[in-house]
């Protein structure tokens, strides 16, 4: 049985460390090999996070022994918030008018290329774990450590995890109809502007909450951005106008707040919802070890559960 599990460590870390290169351009014709695309902009959002080459990062860690750790981390700007959904020539053409302009947030096209880099980067990730998790069942099932032909846990979780890739993949097509069609009135938008001295995190997420579902038959989706700009952040939640009723439910406290509570609202949004976030290495400093690990608890977490209601004044990204 030892032989069996060490077989099975090695497999499954020869899994996890793989990659799933497929271009998901709009149309899905293209065969070029994916670079490591920014999913946050490089050039001018890490640029303002960074320090020495550098920015901080929730890095998550594999342990075949007990459940994944969480540590915040610092990573090097070139790979941080990297995936390879894109090759060279789509991410290019794609993303060209938030890269060589600064965002306008008056501007249709420049707020959905934003909410479209989340979805993109999310339908990549989740079709990546879904290949993983079905394989490591496999591979459990092959060295007979679990049944392959009744209902266990493990095959559960692998059949959750399709579903989720299947559901993810026909939301980013609505996405890619968006923009051929460059209908971005379909998409809708809520910005707040966070006035402050010095850059504190960057994020691009898209998420959704089992909690505030109230259509069975859809799962109802939103997309976070959080960016530094002149004098504060930019935070910007979109989503598919027919879900807007869903939205505005789940977002009503975080839009009718103000000061430090709104902040801290945002910041629990963020470490409740979102993995693809960093922090500026200099703010990270001032953070104290107490209010790291409290985040990193909450953060862990709400990998498997939302935990809404918990509070805690030590969760604080600004």
């Amino acid at each position: 049985m030892d032989d069996k599990r060490d077989s099975l460590k090695d497999s499954l870390f020869k899994i996890w460390n793989g990659e799933y290169l497929k271009c998901f351009e709009p149309k899905e014709t293209c065969i070029r090999r994916p670079i490591r695309a920014h999913s946050i902009q490089n050039g001018a959002i890490l640029e303002m996070i960074q320090y020495d080459g550098h920015v901080v990062m929730p890095r998550l860690k594999l342990d075949l022994n007990s459940d994944p750790k969480m540590s915040f981390e610092l990573v090097g700007r070139n790979k941080a918030t990297t995936f390879t959904g894109l090759c060279a020539d789509h991410d290019a053409s794609i993303f060209a008018p938030i890269e060589t302009a600064s965002i306008d947030m008056e501007n249709d096209l420049h707020l959905f290329l934003l909410a479209y880099r989340a979805v993109l980067r999310e339908t990549h990730v989740i079709i990546e774990s879904a290949i993983k998790i079905h394989i490591g069942y496999q591979e459990k099932v092959k060295l007979g450590l679990i049944p392959g032909d009744i209902p266990t846990p493990d095959g559960r979780r692998a059949l959750d995890f399709l579903i989720n890739c299947y559901e993810t993949y026909l939301y980013k097509r609505e996405f890619d109809q968006i923009y051929i069609g460059r209908d971005f009135q379909e998409l809708r938008h809520k910005t707040i502007f966070l006035k402050h001295n010095a850059p504190t995190i960057a994020a691009n997420s898209l998420f959704t909450s089992a909690d505030n579902i109230q259509n069975p038959d859809e799962t109802e989706r939103i997309i976070l951005n959080i960016f530094p700009v002149v004098q504060g952040t930019q935070v910007i939640f979109s989503y598919l106008a027919r879900q807007e009723p869903f939205v505005k439910a789940h977002l009503s406290e975080v839009l009718r707040a103000n000061g430090y509570h709104r902040l801290y609202l945002i910041s629990k949004f963020v470490l409740r919802n979102c993995e693809n976030f960093v922090i500026a290495p200099k703010y990270f400093e001032t953070i104290s070890d107490e209010s790291r690990d409290a985040m990193l608890d909450y953060f862990q977490r709400t990998y498997y559960k939302d935990l809404l209601d918990y509070e805690d004044n030590r969760l604080f990204l600004f």
